[in-house]
Order: structure tokens, then sequence, then C-alpha cells
């Protein structure tokens, strides 16, 4: 069976992988035991990168200041099992990432998959609001770092940020 791939995926497990070479071919041969074709779709399926969804669905309802819808996000990531600390961390970065999209209009400088509805999302958010999210989680994850209930000290934040204005 002939294997394919499309650079632009090969180009995300380069990304992924921070210049790590053992990394990318560990990452590139867990990929294509999954499948011979090699797309980002099939990267982000088979390396169970970040969910996306879930930090677009963040950044918009904090943009729009909808804490209710927010505060579910936590609550459903929470409710999953996933390490909240590490999830806020994930999402800090991933906003950055949508600034540097913003900035620069290209992917090669964030981790982000290079997919055409990530990249309507992106360029549907405003680029001030962005910035100011992503100053309240980097301040956010200062805050939780040694926090025992940082679930709480999430929702809070959240609720905190998305009154003012």
């Amino acid at each position: 069976m002939e294997k394919t791939y499309d650079v632009k995926a090969l180009q995300y497990i380069s990304r992924l992988s921070e210049g790590g070479m053992r990394d990318a071919i560990t990452m590139l041969d867990k990929c294509l035991s999954l499948s011979p074709t090699l797309t980002v779709e099939t990267v982000v399926k088979a390396l169970g990168t970040v969910n996306y969804g879930v930090h677009f669905e963040l950044l918009y309802q904090l943009a729009s200041h909808g804490s209710l819808k927010a505060v579910e996000v936590i609550e459903t990531v929470y409710n999953s099992g996933k390490d909240i600390k590490q999830f806020i961390k994930q999402f800090q970065f991933f906003v950055l990432d949508v600034c540097k999209y913003q900035m620069f209009e290209s992917f090669k400088y964030i981790a982000i998959p290079e997919l055409p509805e990530y990249k309507t999302k992106m360029e549907d958010e405003d680029y001030d609001d962005c910035l100011k999210i992503l100053d309240w989680a980097r301040q956010l994850n200062a805050d939780i770092k040694w926090e025992s209930n940082a679930k709480a000290m999430i929702e809070t934040a959240i609720l905190v940020f998305c009154k003012e204005e």
C-alpha cells in the first residue's frame, strides 16, 4: 500500500515536535499506523492533539462575555476528567496562536493545524479582544499554579472577566 502525505501535515508534525527529530519520527509513525494517507486531519486524530473546538468555543464565549456558556465549557472539560490547570495552560497558548495568526495572517508561526474552518474562526475574532483574553489567561495561569481548587478560581475569573466592560 502506497503512503501519501500532505506537506501541511508534515509541517504540523514539525511544529508539534518543536524541533525534536525523535519526537517527530515517533509522531509520524503513530500517524502512519492509523492511515497510510497523511493529512492534517489524520495527524490531529492520531495524536489526539488539543481539541481546538473547545478552545474556540471558550474564546468566543469570553469575547462575547457569555459567562454561562464559558462556565459550561469549563464544567464539561472538568467532568471529562481532564486536568483543568493544563487545559487553561493550553488555552493560553491557543489564544497566543490566534493572536499571532491575526497579526501575521499565516499558519507558519502557530501550532494550530491549517484547516479552513480554523482559519475562518480565527479571522472572525477581534484582535483587541484576543489580546485581552490572552492577558487574562496569562494571569489566570499564574493565579492557579498552586491553587488546590483551580476550578472555582477559573470560574470566578470567567465571571469577573465577562462582567467587565
